[in-house]
């Protein structure tokens, strides 16, 4: 480890985030995992690094065991997953052959007025996808957001799909292809 990999918070050494995170690298066999973990440190309203300390991370970490997984994972990274559901979900579309959906996605009225903003979309088929946690079941505000938001979507003749915490990945990926046929996808 080097004085670059180290550093020091309240007095205490620790290694840094992107050091950390190839660390990970060998304690994990799984891309998926990485990829979870990478999504959350370029977060980009509370970034814990950045795409340049992440590569030199690796190039740092060498030819150690995890090397191969990090140059899978590193590609893959994104800023703007909110949750490691939602890194899943975006993963399992991909390795399905499907298109990449936009993350975050602000869809707008016609005088520009915000009606929602999507976890994943894809604007060209006007198709939302939203992960719902479990504070949208039990909130009871929240649920009642989410109920006219659903409406407002759909006013604006796009497609909403709403997936849940207990939805198995293979369904939902299922869900999803049919949906962008139905609208037009074409593989």
């Amino acid at each position: 480890m080097g004085t670059d990999d180290v550093i020091s918070i309240n007095d205490v050494p620790m290694t840094t985030a992107s050091r950390t995170w190839c660390d990970l690298a060998t304690l994990t066999t799984s891309t998926d995992e990485l990829i979870m973990a990478g999504d959350r440190l370029l977060y980009w309203k509370e970034p814990l690094a950045d795409r340049a300390g992440l590569s030199a991370a690796i190039v740092g970490h060498g030819h150690r065991r995890g090397a191969r997984l990090l140059s899978a994972a590193f590609p893959e990274l994104v800023d703007r997953s909110e949750s490691p559901r939602k890194t899943l979900i975006r993963l399992a579309i991909i390795a399905d052959g499907l298109p990449r959906p936009h993350l975050n996605f602000d869809l707008r009225d016609a005088s520009g007025r915000l009606i929602a903003r999507g976890d994943l979309a894809y604007p060209e088929y006007r198709m939302l996808l939203d992960y719902e946690g479990e504070q949208h079941r039990l909130d009871r505000s929240q649920w009642n957001r989410d109920l006219t938001r659903f409406n407002d979507i759909q006013d604006v003749d796009w497609y909403s799909m709403r997936i849940g915490s207990e939805h198995p990945l293979p369904e939902v990926v299922a869900r999803i292809r049919a949906a962008l046929l139905r609208r037009g996808w074409r593989p």
